[in-house]
């Protein structure tokens, strides 16, 4: 949408610009609270879980800092500071609500610059996302993800979850209206394996301007 950038004699609005990124993020997470796990038996702490489900609550912070400069001479650069929390209540072991987890961010990004693009351009510059995620009935939960700009308002993205929860195994449903996508993931528990399951492997959100892997 920059009209300077485009040629008089065109067929669309598409240019090609070399993009120079640099971004570094540190986070890190206070204790505020710690509750008791149960005995690590099939009857309690494992009962739908493969390791017993410790309560808690924690304080969150994090700064991220990116630059970009683009071979059209523009440049945009940004600090994002976040604080939140996250906690997890109950021990995941009774047939109904008990276990909840949580959580609350508010990031604010400071910046200035303004790419040439719309894709990785600075927009959402105050957010609020909030989650939480809930045992219905035995080794069923149910929650939802969402990010707000609190500047006007809007929905940047949310996702709806179902989960069915074992000690062995878990399957997981979402479905994210915003983006009208969806995902189905099975996750085998027991092969020390700390990866993520990739829910949308062909979606690449940007955030602050820097395309992030999922």
């Amino acid at each position: 949408d920059v009209q300077e950038l485009l040629e008089p004699d065109r067929e669309n609005d598409r240019i090609t610009l070399t993009r120079y990124q640099a971004a570094t993020e540190l986070n890190w997470g206070t204790s505020l609270w710690e509750g008791e796990a149960l005995p690590p038996t099939k009857t309690e702490g494992l009962r739908y879980t493969p390791t017993p489900v410790r309560p808690n609550l924690r304080l969150l912070t994090g700064v991220t800092g990116v630059t970009t400069y683009y071979s059209s001479g523009d440049d945009q650069n940004s600090i994002s500071l976040s604080l939140g929390l996250s906690g997890q209540l109950g021990n995941f072991s009774e047939k109904t609500f008990d276990y909840t987890s949580f959580n609350a961010t508010y990031t604010q990004v400071l910046g200035e610059g303004e790419s040439p693009f719309e894709f990785d351009r600075l927009v959402d510059r105050r957010r609020l996302s909030l989650g939480v995620m809930q045992q219905v009935f035995g080794p069923v939960l149910a929650g939802v993800q969402t990010s707000l700009n609190l500047d006007d308002g809007e929905v940047i993205s949310s996702n709806i979850i179902v989960e069915y929860s074992r000690r062995t195994y878990n399957l997981r449903l979402r479905y994210n209206p915003t983006q009208e996508i969806g995902s189905v993931s099975v996750r085998i528990n027991g092969f020390n394996w700390n990866g993520s399951p990739r829910a949308f492997d062909n979606v690449r959100p940007v955030q602050e301007g820097v395309i992030i892997d999922n």
